[in-house]
């Protein structure tokens, strides 16, 4: 007994639908990435609670040296991305006519912001 096989061959709408999912499915994959690093924002302000526009924030996570730089806005604000998760971290700013401010053992989390304000002491 013989029995005949057919192979059914795509038509052109299919593979057309076939391509159109696969994109679809290759492009909404970035939208699933799981977040892999944290951030650290806050302000620096004057012992009256002005803002310090144009301090230089360095933040420096310990464990690896790796060193990440940012600038304070016209509000006082910065804000660094793309850290490693947990710490410890030293932060550390800078502003003209002003002393260092330093912060040591900082932390983050995972997807999570930190925030910390830094008071900023007048030069003696």
């Amino acid at each position: 007994m013989h029995h005949s096989t057919r192979t059914r061959i795509p038509t052109a709408p299919a593979i057309a639908l076939g391509c159109c999912l696969a994109v679809a499915f290759l492009v909404a994959q970035p939208a699933q990435a799981q977040e892999t690093s944290s951030q650290l924002a806050g302000f620096v302000v004057d012992t009256g609670g002005q803002p310090l526009a144009g301090a230089l924030i360095e933040i420096v996570h310990m464990p690896s040296g790796t060193t990440t730089q940012a600038t304070t806005s016209a509000t006082g604000r910065f804000s660094a991305t793309g850290l490693w998760i947990g710490g410890p971290y030293r932060l550390t700013a800078r502003a003209e006519g002003m002393q260092d401010m330093v912060v040591e053992d900082l932390y983050t989390q995972l997807a999570q912001r930190a925030s910390v304000t830094l008071v900023a002491q007048p030069i003696a």
